[in-house]
């Protein structure tokens, strides 16, 4: 299998920049894995504070367990915080498409390189 096809792959179905880091180019490896991580770390706080949240409400009895109630509740929350998810996953995606893109890229010119 080709470098560039192995540094693809490696983006698109491990994280961003392992295609980089394969092929060696470091700073691009880090930048992408790190807006990625960061894109995460965003949207998983902003879930996991709501879950947190929503159960605490349930266990103190200030909401009721209902399915309609929590649902409502959820979507509440959610909106309130679209803003900064919305980001952080167009952050995400693009990373991703970028780490996809760049590293067939980057190793199709390292094949090049080392045919010529």
């Amino acid at each position: 299998m080709k470098q560039s096809t192995k540094a693809m792959l490696l983006s698109a179905l491990l994280f961003p920049g392992a295609g980089h880091a394969y092929l060696k180019h470091w700073l691009q490896a880090a930048l992408l894995s790190g807006a990625a991580a960061w894109a995460l770390y965003v949207i998983f706080s902003v879930v996991l504070s709501t879950a947190l949240d929503i159960t605490g409400q349930i266990e103190s009895g200030a909401i009721a367990p209902d399915a309609a109630v929590i649902s409502a509740l959820v979507t509440e929350r959610l909106e309130a915080t679209e803003g900064t998810t919305n980001v952080a996953t167009v952050v995400l995606a693009v990373s991703w498409l970028a780490g996809i893109l760049g590293s067939y890229w980057q190793g199709r010119n390292t094949e090049h390189d080392t045919v010529g």
